[in-house]
């Protein structure tokens, strides 16, 4: 009789302290906003659990799901791998409690660099442009390619794809994105003589003053070599 008061003493402790434990509240999930831009590419995403009090709950079980496993899978440690591209949703559940963190894939296949050639006087630019596309096909205009030359000395390139010609010669200018790249060729000619005129004639042009104001020179264009003197009016 004792064991059974004793068993039902037990029973009710139990239900009592389970009643009275910390229950999950609220989940969040950090990152909640994930872009990935390759193929296999993976994230690691991190549950916290809050109880009713907002207190932090550790060790508890969270259960990881994908809305589009053909986007982007998850596993059991909340590492998000990309698989195809488009969004998807991935949650994270603790009982009754959930969070949600959005995932963003674009796999980036192709790079099309246009023009495919240009030619660039020394110390004049050309403009290139790359056109990014998913493993679908479409335009991806989000996404910026890192711009890199093949010799420095013959021309330079800026991270938005302006190419300065520095020297006379031939060198490639490169667009990637991660893995995927593109190439194109770059001439660099060096200035003609009418160019050189050109520019020349475009450069302010000395003129000497004598008199009370000896000494001073004024640049105008058109009087290269010329010298104003004191005269008549």
């Amino acid at each position: 009789m004792k064991l059974l008061k004793y068993a039902l003493l037990l029973a009710l402790v139990m239900v009592v302290a389970a009643s009275c434990a910390p229950k999950p509240g609220s989940l969040t999930i950090n990152p909640d906003d994930v872009k990935l831009q390759s193929k296999g590419a993976t994230a690691e995403l991190k549950a916290t659990v809050l109880d009713t009090k907002g207190k932090p709950m550790e060790n508890q079980t969270v259960l990881w799901t994908s809305s589009d496993p053909n986007i982007a899978e998850v596993d059991s440690n909340g590492v998000v791998k990309a698989v195809g591209s488009g969004e998807a949703t991935v949650t994270a559940s603790v009982g009754t409690v959930s969070g949600t963190a959005k995932v963003k894939v674009k796999i980036v296949s192709a790079i099309e660099i246009q023009p495919a050639h240009a030619a660039v006087v020394v110390d004049e630019q050309a403009k290139f442009t790359a056109i990014v596309r998913d493993d679908k096909g479409n335009k991806i205009d989000d996404v910026f390619p890192t711009w890199s030359i093949g010799d420095s000395t013959i021309a330079q390139v800026t991270n938005k794809g302006t190419v300065t010609g520095k020297a006379v010669g031939t060198t490639t200018v490169t667009a990637s994105v991660g893995p995927v790249s593109a190439k194109a060729t770059v001439e660099v000619t060096k200035k003609d003589e009418k160019q050189i005129k050109k520019d020349e004639k475009k450069k302010p042009e000395e003129k000497t003053l004598k008199g009370p104001k000896a000494g001073k020179t004024l640049k105008t264009p058109g009087s290269e070599g010329k010298t104003l003197k004191k005269g008549k009016k």
